[in-house]
């Protein structure tokens, strides 16, 4: 778009446009396409803002008792700067002794020329009555033979555009060409408090732009051309216009709010400005301004659309959420105010470097999201997940380090969390799954019984499996064979022996049979088979034969003793309980047979004759008792004893020892 498009052109498209577009907006309004004509600064609308109060002055000669810039010590010197309006000159402050600019509107005789001088005289006024350190002050107003002369505070700088097209302008002036953004931001900071300040004081500016930004050498940030300002309040300045008196478009078609370019000057608000500090901003971070048509009338289309804008992935994302909102197309959804925007802005600057972690962390939980929702990958895949997974939780981690209320970070922490519960889920790790959820502040109960369904899951097949191998090795009857053995030998040994001895002793009438010694001897039984077993109780214990054997050993004993007690109360001969308890004996070795070792069948038929025996003899009756014991005991021991061997065998081929 050209800045001398004509008029003609600009009918010419109109020609071309539907009644739906902006067009019918103006034309409502009452607003002449036609006669929107950018000068020669891009800048719309100046000649038809109220300037009755300025022509007034004009007119009345009230600028006439202005002195005369030689009489105010003020000496004017060559041209530093000239535009369509004017031209900006040297000058000297002779008395003080300071270099000032002095600025005059261009000395023609154009139609225009009032117009100039009415915008000019107004821009001097706001800017008098506008003292804020962003913001060039005017030491005073004199008059050139008619022609009004604003002496202003000299300034050694360039425009925030030039900086912003010229990298090595930029480092002259104290950017870094590496990371221009951080340099454009602060300067962008000290134009908010100008314009804050302008609020504050009723003035809006409306053509706020990089063209109307200077930017000195030592730093200073300047806020230019008020030449669109107006009032927006009722007791604003009297010499200014009224927003709510415009009724056509003005500012610069580029950095246009939507009402601005629908010329709807009664809603014309502080958000107005902070709508362009936004366009500004979208000029520093794209480089280019955010309307951009073929024609006037395109561009305007755009600024009153105002659709929402795209940035590329490289721009922030709280930098495109700041501006999403200074330029939102509703009033009520930007800032409320510019030094809200110049929060936004510091914020950023102070987290700036968070910012990239956090962005470089989002961008990891995006890779494992992706992950999640692909089959599982081979190990090696994985395995870099699971590195990529521990540097975002590091990252989001450092990231709440520095700055602890940033929401972001939070949220993404809280997702990483999430998915990290998944993750290991899918890995079958409810532990690792149970640690992630932790993390959470509020359970998230979907994942929490998920979770817990794979703890259970995990718990019944480890008890299914420890089950299986118990199982297993219970029914292995070659595990601690040897122990069995020699148990069997002892105890068939040590309780044959014991047999013989007390029949010997009660044959020779040394110690009489009765109850109580039977009693006794039950009692002395347990103990002894009681220590015994305590001795050896974890191999023992440790397979279900071993068990069996132990709790049948248990039961022959108690059912002995039980015998004798009944024979006892039916009153029969102690000689014949003891008989009696042979059955007992025999019952031992025949359930052994039966549920323990098959292999001892064979003796069982020999035992069952023998156990006839004491009733015929029971003069006799521990001397067969103790042949039989012996007899079964050993035989027991005999048949673990090799596979007590086998057990040996088997571990000497896999070179390992029980």
């Amino acid at each position: 778009m050209s800045a001398r498009e004509t008029s003609a052109n600009i009918r010419a498209t109109l020609a071309s446009l539907d009644t739906g577009t902006l067009v019918k907006a103006w034309r409502a309004h009452g607003i002449k396409p036609e006669d929107l004509v950018p000068d020669e600064r891009g800048t719309v609308g100046r000649p038809s803002l109220d300037t009755s109060l300025t022509h007034d002055a004009l007119r009345s000669g009230e600028l006439d008792a202005l002195g005369d810039p030689d009489e105010g010590g003020v000496v004017q010197g060559a041209v530093i700067g000239s535009g369509g309006m004017g031209v900006v000159r040297e000058g000297t402050q002779v008395v003080l002794r300071r270099a000032v600019a002095v600025k005059q509107v261009h000395p023609d005789a154009s139609p225009e020329r009032e117009l100039r001088l009415a915008a000019f005289l107004r821009e001097a006024w706001v800017s008098a009555n506008l003292e804020h350190p962003n913001i060039i002050p005017v030491h005073a107003l004199c008059s050139d033979r008619g022609d009004p002369l604003l002496v202003m505070k000299r300034v050694d700088g360039v425009s925030l555009r030039a900086l912003l097209e010229d990298p090595e302008l930029l480092q002259a002036y104290g950017g870094d060409p590496r990371d221009p953004l951080l340099f454009h931001l602060r300067v962008l900071t000290r134009v908010c408090r100008a314009v804050h300040f302008a609020h504050s004081q009723g003035v809006l500016h409306l053509d706020l732009k990089p063209d109307n930004v200077m930017v000195g050498r030592h730093g200073e940030v300047y806020l230019l051309d008020w030449g669109l300002a107006t009032g927006f309040r009722a007791d604003s300045a009297p010499f200014l216009p009224l927003a709510r008196d415009v009724e056509t478009v003005v500012g610069t078609p580029g950095y246009l709010s939507p009402e601005q370019a629908a010329g709807l000057g009664s809603v014309f608000a502080p958000e107005t400005d902070i709508f362009l500090l936004g366009a500004t901003l979208h000029r520093v971070v794209t480089g280019v301004a955010p309307n951009r048509g073929d024609t006037l009338v395109d561009t305007l289309q755009q600024a009153y659309e105002c659709a929402p804008r795209a940035y590329a992935g490289s721009v922030p994302r709280e930098l495109q959420a700041i501006l999403q909102r200074a330029m939102a197309r509703s009033l009520d959804e930007r800032y409320g105010s510019a030094e809200e925007l110049r929060l936004a802005l510091e914020h950023f600057i102070e987290h700036r470097d968070v910012n990239d972690l956090l962005d470089e962390s989002l961008r990891r939980l995006a890779l494992l999201t992706d992950d999640l929702a692909r089959p599982a990958s081979d190990a090696e895949s994985q395995h870099a997940m699971r590195r990529v997974e521990n540097e975002c939780r590091f990252g989001l981690d450092e990231a709440l380090l520095r700055w602890p209320e940033n929401p972001r970070a939070r949220e993404a922490q809280h997702a990483l969390a999430r998915v990290s519960v998944r993750r290991a889920l899918r890995a079958g790790d409810w532990r690792a799954a149970a640690a992630a959820l932790e993390r959470l502040p509020v359970p998230d109960m979907d994942l929490l019984d998920q979770v817990e369904a794979a703890r259970d899951q995990e718990q019944a097949m480890a008890r299914e499996r420890a089950m299986l191998e118990d199982l297993g090795s219970h029914e292995d009857m070659l595990r601690y064979a040897n122990v069995r053995s020699n148990v069997a030998a002892f105890v068939a040994v040590g309780w044959g022996i014991w047999f013989f001895v007390v029949g010997a002793v009660v044959r020779s009438g040394a110690f009489p049979l009765t109850y109580t010694a039977l009693l006794t001897n039950v009692g002395l039984t347990w103990l002894i088979y009681g220590g015994v077993i305590w001795t050896v109780r974890r191999t023992l214990h440790a397979t279900q034969i071993d068990r069996r054997v132990v709790w049948l050993l248990a039961v022959c004993f108690v059912g002995a003793g039980i015998v004798w007690l009944f024979a006892m109360l039916l009153g029969l001969p102690p000689m014949h309980a003891v008989a009696l308890s042979s059955s007992v004996y025999v019952f031992f070795f025949i359930a052994t047979a039966t549920v323990i070792d098959r292999r001892l069948a064979f003796v069982a038929p020999l035992l069952a004759p023998a156990a006839m025996l004491p009733f015929v003899d029971v003069a006799h009756v521990f001397e067969w008792q103790g042949a039989y014991v012996l007899l079964g005991g050993n035989a027991l021991s005999l048949i673990w004893r090799r596979d007590a061997r086998l057990a040996r065998a088997g571990q000497a081929r896999h070179g390992t020892a029980r």
